[in-house]
């Protein structure tokens, strides 16, 4: 296996990773969120 053809494979398993991490976090959180409410957001300039 070349270099390339190396890079190539690290490349397309982290943009898996990556897709796998947020499709997860996004599932994981809508379901918190349905228990679990956010809290207000808090403006940045309040206060």
């Amino acid at each position: 296996m070349s270099d390339k053809e190396r890079e190539a494979y690290i490349q397309l398993g982290l943009g898996l990773l990556v897709c796998i991490g947020l499709a997860l976090y996004t599932y994981f959180s809508d379901w918190t969120l349905n228990f679990f409410p956010p809290p207000p957001i808090i403006p940045m300039g309040a206060g």
